[in-house]
Order: C-alpha cells, then structure tokens, then sequence
C-alpha cells in the first residue's frame, strides 16, 4: 500500500461520520433515534440546499427544564440566533444580506490583499524555524480574528477579547454549562459591540449594516447579532478551512510534492481541499412545505440533516472520491452550502487560502507533521482540529 494510501485509509476511519455507513443506507432515509430525515448522497443534498420547501429557520429551543436563572441568560442568545442571517429566509433575507455583504468589503480587492498577505507574514514570522509549533493556535486560529476585525474596522487592541468570546460561543454550543458559558460570552460581547457601534456612529463610519439600523430597516439587536454572525463565520470556517488543508497535504506528500512543482495547481488544490476535508460538516432544515426528495415524502414540520461531507464524497459525482487529486475538475463541491444560503464570504475565504497556502509553500521549504496523533474537534457538524504540531524549515 502506498504512502498516500495509508494515509487515506486511516483518515476514513478517522471520520467524525462514517459516509461509507452513510450511503449504505437510501441518500434520503429516515434516522428513527433522531427522529430526522438524513440526506447524504450529492444530488439531493445539492437539490434540498436550493429548494425553498425547506426552511433555514432555527427552531426555538425549549428550556422549560432549566432553571429560572438559566433561562433568563439563554434568552438573549436564542434571540440572537433567530436574528442571523443563516437562519432567515426572504422575503427579509437578502436585504440583509446584500447589508451583510457591503459591511464584508470595505477594501478594494488588491488592499484587501496586500493586508491580508502583511498578517500572513506577520505571524510566520513569529513561528520558530526547526522546532515544532501548533499551526492552529499560532496561526490558523489568530489570523482569520485579525482578518474580519480589520474589515469591520474593530480596533486591534481588542482582538484578544473578541478571539476570546468567540472561541466561547463556538465550543460552548450544545448543552448543559457549555451553553450557558457560550450565552454569557454572547452576552459580554454584544454589549461590547453595542458600544463599538456608537463609536462608529460618532466617528461618521457607518457600514451598510448601520446604515440599515439608522434606517429603520434593522433593529440594533438585529445588527448586533448579525456582526457576531460575520465574525464567527469569517472566524471558524477559515481556520477550519487552514488546519484541515494543511493537514491534508502532509498527509499526501505524492500530492503535496505536485503542488509544490507545479504552482498554477493552487487554485484547483484549494477546492480540492475543501471537498476533501469540509470544514462545514452537515447543516439543518426544517420541512416548511411538504416535498418528495430521493423518492421519499418530507412532511411540514419534520427535521432535516443534510450531510455537506457526505455528498462532497459520492461516487456518482465524483470519481474515486476518497482520493485527493489536487488537479480534479469540475469540482462542484459543495463546501460553501448552495443557493441563497450559499456562504457570504466564498470570496474572502479563497482569497485568504490562496494567500495563506501560496506562502507557506514559499517560506517553508519542508513542513511535516510534528507529532503522530490528530487533535479533531468534538463536533459532528464542523470538521476542524483542536491543534496541529508542524515542524517546518526553509
């Protein structure tokens, strides 16, 4: 068995979900322990992500079993959920996203990168040379924070608070003192935010986001919520999308060796990347209107699981889908989900890839891996890693 091999067949069973168990099943069948419909084959999971029948809304969570106390602090963050603009559907949401998506570009694309490329550097430059050193905490976790604070014009002597509040809020979702933690997080930073804002307001530096609040288009705790939403998403998703990219790469030298020749593969290799290893797992729906998917009845009111990994790797529309080939196309991968809930920041997100994996090819003459084990996230809808010792040499 070849190196790469080796590496592949140990990674599937490294899966957070098993795909193979997956499809074994019908692409649509129904998931009886959590009462939810499963979808996992590309061509309904692509259908479904488009069909308005299915709704993006976050189903209000009932907490009557909790505490008085408890209810009162999680009150505020399911409000804010409600707000994001993943959860809302038209007709208020794409005037809130075209808002969302004027606030993400206040630089023209050449500024953007040139500020992206000086933080790139900036933190390599902090790296030990020879040594080993975590890629994730040193610079796939801190460089995406700096990124979207630098785009909201958030002053860089906060970035510790706000790194802190969202690395609380994105391990705190679930149950139990996780959420509580993560809805006290949420808490602290709205209202730091509510007085970054008036800031902005004093200061004649309004975005569109603002602008909507002025307006009377938006409530403030709408925008509130929603720039939580942009820092969480351009936060987590792009250093998932850097860990697991790396990673992937150490682990197929044969295909890390072609990229390295061979630099017009970049942008192909990133898409591969992100098929191969999605950092966005599966996402939720909820039946608004009845519908038939992959032969199946889907009735108003029932759950859906729609498995973004497991489609990303169908053999009926991607050829020997387990194996990474850094020149695939077409490559329809659907990382960044699809239809009008396709990912807001597509564009910043391959950018900083580009730049990101452009320069550590350039600086970093040897990179390997430091230690044998792989730290992944505890989590079944984000595929991200906890850490990741690397030892590189120019």
């Amino acid at each position: 068995m070849t190196t790469d091999r080796m590496h592949e067949a140990a990674r599937e069973t490294d899966l957070n979900v098993d795909y193979v168990a997956q499809r074994a099943a019908h692409p649509v069948h129904w998931d009886s322990e959590r009462q939810l419909w499963r979808v996992t084959g590309y061509a309904e999971v692509s259908a479904a992500l488009r069909d308005r029948r299915l709704s993006a809304r976050r189903p209000v969570p009932n907490r009557s079993g909790l505490p008085t106390a408890a209810q009162a602090l999680l009150g505020p963050i399911d409000g804010c959920f409600a707000s994001w603009l993943v959860f809302r559907e038209p007709p208020d949401h794409m005037p809130l996203r075209h808002a969302c998506a004027e606030a993400m570009t206040p630089f023209p694309a050449d500024d953007l990168a040139a500020r992206i490329q000086s933080k790139i550097d900036q933190l390599l430059d902090a790296t030990p040379q020879d040594e080993p050193f975590d890629l994730i905490r040193s610079f796939a976790y801190p460089l995406p924070v700096m990124n979207i604070c630098e785009i909201f014009g958030i002053p860089g002597a906060d970035l510790s608070r706000i790194s802190a509040w969202l690395q609380s809020i994105v391990r705190g979702f679930g149950t139990g003192n996780g959420y509580v933690a993560a809805a006290r997080s949420y808490t602290e930073m709205s209202a730091y935010l509510v007085a970054w804002i008036e800031k902005q307001r004093s200061a004649s530096k309004p975005d569109a986001l603002l602008e909507a609040c002025d307006s009377g288009s938006l409530r403030q705790d709408e925008a509130v919520a929603n720039y939580v939403f942009l820092l969480l998403a351009g936060h987590d998703t792009t250093t998932n999308m850097i860990g697991n990219g790396v990673l992937t790469l150490l682990q197929h030298p044969v295909e890390l060796a072609r990229l390295r020749a061979d630099a017009s593969l970049l942008p192909a290799a990133i898409e591969e990347l992100l098929r191969f290893e999605s950092p966005v797992q599966e996402v939720r729906r909820t039946v608004a209107e009845s519908l038939t998917l992959g032969g199946c009845t889907l009735e108003t009111g029932q759950a859906v699981l729609l498995s973004i990994g497991a489609a990303n790797r169908d053999p009926a529309m991607f050829d020997q889908p387990n194996h990474l080939r850094l020149d695939r196309r077409p490559n329809p991968h659907l990382a960044f989900i699809a239809g009008v809930h396709q990912c807001l920041g597509t564009h910043l997100a391959r950018l900083e890839a580009r730049l990101v994996f452009s320069t550590l090819l350039r600086r970093f003459g040897s990179l390997e891996l430091a230690e044998p084990e792989v730290h992944w996230t505890a989590s079944e809808s984000v595929r991200g890693l906890e850490r990741l010792m690397v030892r590189g040499r120019s």
